[in-house]
């Protein structure tokens, strides 16, 4: 069975374990949310440690209704692989029985060997899905204590009411500090997951990461054992095994090889007549679980016939199946942070904390969109039950809808400014892209004076008038006005302007900067991109000649993932550069690589004429 049928069987129950993940986070949600919001930190946490018994009786009671519906869930898709395992070989076995090959009967199917084989690992399957509940049970109980430990010692800490005071622009009361610790631990633990299963090693599994391993390695069990007694039926003794490069150490020395699998070594013919050694099975690695047919393990075995070439009788594209295998692996990733999102729109939703609720539901539109457009440019198949979630429904929906709607529309209005966590950095450069610096001493900034940040109007006529004075500016100047309507204007040279100087001020800012007539590349340099992201820049600006360019950025990104981004949108453009370039008009090669970077960073780009 190849790796991506087993992914595909295991799916079912794999969603199972991840919906009982989702409800076990809306009950500690629901938890958090119960008593009086009043009361003061010390009080309130005591009292929810006290009440973690209800907690653990909730949840035990969640897994139990689970519990229920797995024997039934977990035999059907141990039958179904068993039948897929079947399937595999029967035009193979039914053709060699036509052409006199093997003497038996045309129709392979369940024998009593299968069905007892079949029983015993789904009997260990279960034991495994058992020890998930009972991990997830005591590990529901500790993700709770981690929030209410966490948001306790936040909301205490002068380090982080400062911080807290600083992005408000006002002295947060403890009530409010409270609540915006809880938002932060309640999106981690939504993004990390309550764990299902922990290793020798101390790494925690998520219940999809950890279900997924073990119904996957169960199915491809049942299919091996199968397809074994399918074979001893048929008195095939030999097999083959399938070769592919990148083999795991203990599968490279016995792939391509043939194998006896009930006795010794010796010698075969092929199709050919040519003599060919075979091994005995014991020889190989199989029962390991890194090794042949293994965890995780894209090997295949075939009978093998002497003189006969039985590869022509179960043919196999390999080098097709990984490909698509890969995609797949891939959209169940983007439909993994949906659903952490949904969880985490969810819970701040039962908090009634409508300001963490509005972030997530931005950043939830954002992944779906995503992930449809991963699937629409791989040509997979979008299916919105593989993202549902628990508690998340039509009402759900429709607020996380209304409030993204709401944020783009301020986006637009482009007056709202939200508040970005980024440490200050010294060396902060706005660039063209077409030079380097030539005499990074004579950058400096001077004060402009003042504008009411929230009056959209007001702000966009400074910006225009920055348009229309620096249109012939020899050297580029940048524009700031930060989160209190101080206004700056940054000096720099032919090539860059050196927002660096402004040090915090740059947080939460919105700033233009020019780019020098001739010296445009038609949109934002990497530089702009990254050091806006650095800076914690809110809306970015640049302009020339021809455009006025926009990027308007709502989440904190990492910035060495953003260079990652960057540079695989830039590898992206390239191939298309050399394969087809027709695609992309001359002069836009910049602009496609920046705005392929901001898809993928779910930042809102946008270049448009200049009047």
């Amino acid at each position: 069975m190849n790796k991506l049928t087993s992914l595909q069987l295991s799916q079912g129950i794999t969603d199972l374990i991840v919906g009982l993940e989702t409800d076990l986070i809306a009950n500690i949600a629901a938890y958090l949310a119960a008593g009086r919001i009043e009361e003061d930190t010390a009080k309130w946490k005591m009292k929810k440690l006290a009440e973690l018994g209800k907690l653990t009786k909730q949840n035990a009671k969640t897994i139990s209704e689970y519990a229920g519906k797995t024997p039934e869930l977990l035999e059907l898709t141990l039958q179904r692989a068993a039948n897929s395992a079947i399937q595999e070989l029967a035009p193979g076995l039914k053709r060699m029985v036509q052409e006199g090959l093997i003497d038996k009967r045309a129709t392979p199917s369940m024998s009593g060997n299968m069905l007892n084989s079949l029983k015993m690992l789904q009997k260990q399957a279960k034991k495994d899905l058992n020890l998930t509940n009972t991990t997830m049970k005591y590990k529901a109980k500790n993700a709770a204590m981690q929030v209410i430990n966490r948001t306790a010692e936040l909301a205490n800490k002068q380090e982080y009411i400062d911080s807290l005071n600083k992005a408000a622009g006002k002295v947060v009361t403890g009530i409010e500090a409270r609540q915006s610790a809880m938002r932060e631990c309640i999106g981690e633990m939504t993004q990390k997951g309550i764990p299902a299963f922990v290793d020798k090693t101390g790494r925690n599994w998520t219940p999809e990461a950890y279900t997924n391993m073990c119904i996957r390695s169960t199915v491809g069990s049942v299919a091996k054992e199968t397809q074994f007694s399918l074979m001893d039926e048929y008195g095939l003794d030999l097999v083959e095994v399938s070769s592919h490069s990148g083999a795991r150490p203990l599968c490279a020395k016995d792939q391509g090889k043939i194998f006896n699998r009930n006795g010794g070594g010796g010698y075969t013919t092929d199709l050919d007549g040519k003599r060919i050694k075979f091994y005995a099975w014991r020889s190989s690695s199989y029962g390991k679980p890194a090794g042949l047919l293994g965890i995780n393990c894209g090997h295949q075995i075939y009978p093998f016939l002497p003189g006969i070439s039985v590869q022509t009788y179960f043919p196999y594209d390999e080098k097709e199946n990984a490909k698509q295998y890969e995609k797949i692996c891939n959209q169940r990733a983007l439909e993994r942070k949906v659903r952490a999102s949904k969880r985490e729109c969810t819970s701040l939703d039962t908090l009634g904390d409508k300001e963490g609720f509005d972030k997530a539901a931005y950043k939830l539109k954002q992944q779906e969109q995503q992930l449809k457009s991963y699937c629409e440019k791989n040509g997979l198949a979008y299916k919105p039950d593989r993202t549902a979630t628990p508690g998340y429904g039509r009402s759900q929906a429709a607020k996380t809808t209304a409030s993204y709607k709401a944020a783009v529309k301020t986006e637009e209005d482009q007056i709202k400014l939200i508040d970005i966590d980024n440490s200050a950095v010294d060396d902060i450069i706005r660039s063209s892209g077409k030079g380097k610096s030539v005499n990074r001493s004579e950058h400096h900034y001077e004060n402009y004076g003042e504008v009411d940040i929230n009056d959209g109007k007001a702000v966009s006529s400074e910006l225009k008038k920055f348009i229309t004075e620096e249109s012939e500016s020899p050297i580029e100047k940048c524009r700031v006005i930060n989160k209190r309507g101080k206004m700056y204007t940054v000096y720099g040279d032919e090539y860059t302007v050196n927002t660096g100087l402004l040090g915090d001020e740059m947080d939460g800012s919105i700033n233009i900067h020019n780019h020098v007539k001739g010296q445009s590349q038609y949109s934002f340099s990497k530089e702009d991109l990254i050091e806006s992201i650095r800076d914690g820049s809110y809306i970015s600006y640049a302009c020339d000649e021809k455009y006025l360019y926009t990027m308007i950025i709502k989440n904190k990104t990492p910035t060495d993932l953003a260079e990652q981004l960057y540079e695989e949108a830039r590898l992206e453009v390239d191939d298309i550069l050399f394969h087809n370039p027709e695609l992309i008009p001359l002069g836009d090669e910049q602009h496609e690589r920046i705005k392929r970077a901001c898809e993928k960073l779910g930042i809102a780009y946008k270049r448009s004429k200049l009047p």
